[in-house]
């Protein structure tokens, strides 16, 4: 569940729309105390942010920003889900989704409903139940639900719920496994700029925002801006490990050395960085069995293995 800052929530979302402070605050507040619900200077009722919010086209319920289920210890269902999605043991996250679908609101409650289809969409996917595109499509179907125009908010600062920066995380994704790479870059960057705003608890920012960092390094090495990739993944590492978040290291490990094996083949390094090459991977493959991704340890392994011919210990 997320904490968000009612204030900057509804001063991020009016000016992104490019909405004056009177337009938005007409009938419903005065001036003044929009002015000082914005700056944080004064709460702001529910009732009250309910009518800001919806008038700008969003969910004015506070209570749309948490998933919700009806008993909190069925909490472990969706921790457990989450986790085997991350470890790649697709199978284990279906059987937990199934356990917790009958105890959450899926028909009013929208972050819910954005929650469980995200999560059997990359599922299904990942199971080569449906196609790329259609993959994509979901997910666009889904951040519809919330935000029917994503794209206009590409080059602003938007206030995107967690839900729905982790839809649109695999939208970039999607679009890097279509090869389209600028696009999955600009959506990451609307996104770390948008949480850069603060607007959002500083855990899960932190937690969100090394993963798009990572991520994107790996779309900088798809468009061959090695070095760029090289660079974001020592800063999605160094944040990793200033908050105890092991699970980014092993890919971003992994991209040092893929982009750094780039740059030797063409010239742009010396064939003597091999071995830090090797040394990279290592790391990667050592995180990755420290916090138990079983999976993304073979993969590189096996890249370790084709690259170097060798067994990696």
């Amino acid at each position: 569940m997320s904490n968000y800052n009612a204030g900057d929530m509804i001063r991020l979302t009016r000016q992104s729309l490019g909405i004056s402070q009177e337009e938005l605050s007409g009938n419903i507040c005065s001036v003044q105390t929009l002015s000082r619900i914005e700056n944080g200077k004064t709460s702001v009722k529910p009732g009250t942010y309910r009518l800001l919010m919806e008038r700008m086209g969003r969910n004015g319920e506070k209570s749309y920003s948490a998933l919700s289920v009806e008993d909190f210890g069925l909490m472990e269902y969706k921790v457990k889900a989450d986790t085997a999605i991350y470890r790649k043991e697709y199978e284990e996250a279906e059987a937990c989704l199934k356990q917790l679908k009958p105890f959450m609101d899926l028909e009013t409650n929208t972050v819910n409903i954005q929650y469980i289809r995200r999560k059997e969409s990359i599922i299904q996917y990942r199971l080569n139940q449906i196609t790329r595109e259609e993959f994509l499509k979901r997910l666009e179907d889904i951040i519809a639900l919330s935000i029917p125009d994503y794209e206009r908010f590409l080059d602003k600062v938007y206030p995107f719920m967690n839900e729905e920066v982790q839809i649109l995380m695999n939208v970039a994704i999607a679009y890097c496994e279509l090869e389209d790479y600028k696009k999955a870059v600009a959506i990451n960057s609307m996104l770390i700029r948008s949480l850069d705003e603060g607007y959002m608890g500083h855990k899960d920012t932190v937690q969100l925002k090394v993963i798009l960092m990572s991520n994107k390094a790996k779309y900088f090495g798809g468009l061959d801006e090695y070095q760029t990739a090289i660079d974001m993944s020592w800063d999605a590492i160094n944040m990793a490990k200033e908050h105890g978040l092991i699970t980014i290291l092993p890919n971003a490990y992994a991209e040092i050395a893929w982009n750094m094996m780039q740059q030797i083949e063409k010239g742009e390094r010396g064939s003597g960085e091999l071995e830090l090459c090797k040394k990279y991977l290592r790391q990667g493959y050592a995180a990755a069995a420290i916090s138990n991704q079983n999976r993304t340890k073979q993969i590189i392994q096996n890249y370790y293995e084709e690259s170097f011919g060798k067994k990696i210990y």
